[in-house]
């Protein structure tokens, strides 16, 4: 690439198809009844969103963390010790009087209630596994994941 280029990318999730969020807000709240259907959904827009980054000329790409339900709720899956009462964001408005949200969020938020340590090494190898399968064919080949 020219060293005169800035190459471009972001980081965070990206908007997910709704059936997807769907999904994954059943699977949070433990109302899943197919985890099977759910990973093959997650692959699947995991190559869908590759795509779309490469074809609007992002330059490094990701997986868009459609792997995961949120950014504080997947630790507990990844993680021991989070197995506390989720915890309800009480967002008043005269702590914060300009911000406005059109809807509350539906994600569970983990609470830390015992010693941390790895529970799952397989939800990362999914992760990398769908990222590496998505990128297969597509023109740019710099990636990263967030963790």
């Amino acid at each position: 690439m020219p060293a005169s280029r800035v190459l471009t990318t972001h980081t965070g999730s990206l908007p997910r198809p709704n059936d997807l969020s769907e999904m994954m807000l059943q699977y949070d709240a433990g109302q899943l009844q197919d985890v099977d259907a759910l990973r093959g959904r997650i692959a699947s827009a995991t190559v869908e969103v590759v795509k779309r980054q490469a074809e609007i000329g992002i330059d490094i790409l990701n997986d868009g963390e459609f792997g995961k339900v949120s950014y504080s709720g997947y630790v507990k899956e990844r993680l021991s010790g989070f197995e506390g009462e989720p915890r309800r964001r009480n967002l008043s408005d005269a702590e914060f009087p300009d911000w406005v949200r059109p809807f509350r969020p539906q994600v569970r938020y983990p609470t830390n209630n015992g010693p941390v340590e790895l529970r799952d090494p397989s939800g990362v190898r999914r992760d990398i596994a769908n990222l590496q399968t998505a990128v297969e064919g597509v023109p740019r080949v710099h990636v990263f994941m967030s963790a």
